[in-house]
């Protein structure tokens, strides 16, 4: 996604618009400052009206957007439009002075490791016993070719849940039994060099 900046700078009323509009705009000037305005940078440059008729330029393009800050960062903007010099600026009469401000914070994604699982593990299915459906939950720690079946208890397989390549990550199966009758199944996970079974319960 892209941040967006819209400022309208309408000649006929002297006021601020943020949208369309059918009138003529000015063309305008973008500057950003790190150390609160003592001095300024990226200016100035001129960027002129585009359809629709807006004059704009994107934040992200600036090289103030904090992409890995470890906490929110608040960003302040002055708009202004004066009669005397603008800091910079070869057109500074085009419309009697007026001041806009405006501020917003960024919060950006956390920095730091990630919780990735280190160990293979298959968990108790849930509810047990269960009627008709249940859940059943597994991890695996790295990039697998995972079965996960459903057997009876004469070892005889009643489904398979899963049977594909599967990347790291923690996963949650539903099993319906609505069409077996009541009793003891086995449900197994076989991963890599991992091999777990547990015993879950059906009730009608």
């Amino acid at each position: 996604t892209q941040d967006w900046l819209y400022v309208a700078f309408n000649a006929a009323t002297e006021n601020v618009y943020v949208g369309t509009d059918t009138s003529t705009y000015f063309a305008g000037y973008i500057m950003y400052s790190t150390n609160g305005g003592e001095t300024w940078i990226g200016g100035p440059e001129k960027f002129t009206p585009e359809e629709p008729l807006l004059d704009w330029k994107y934040i992200s393009g600036l090289s103030v957007f904090p992409v890995l800050q470890a906490s929110p960062i608040v960003f302040t903007l002055h708009f202004v439009m004066q009669a005397d010099s603008l800091q910079e600026s070869p057109d500074p009469n085009f419309l009697s002075s007026q001041y806009y401000h405006a501020s917003f914070t960024n919060n950006p994604p956390s920095v730091g490791n990630e919780n990735f699982p280190n160990t293979f593990r298959l968990e108790q299915n849930y509810p047990n016993p269960f009627n008709p459906n249940t859940k059943i939950k597994y991890t695996i720690p790295s990039e697998s070719f995972v079965q996960l079946k459903v057997y009876d208890v004469l070892g005889n397989e009643v489904a398979t849940l899963v049977n594909e390549e599967k990347p790291a990550g923690n996963y949650v199966i539903n099993f319906s039994a609505e069409k077996n009758p009541s009793g003891v199944y086995f449900y197994a996970l076989n991963a890599g060099d991992f091999i777990q079974t547990k015993k879950m319960l059906l009730l009608k």
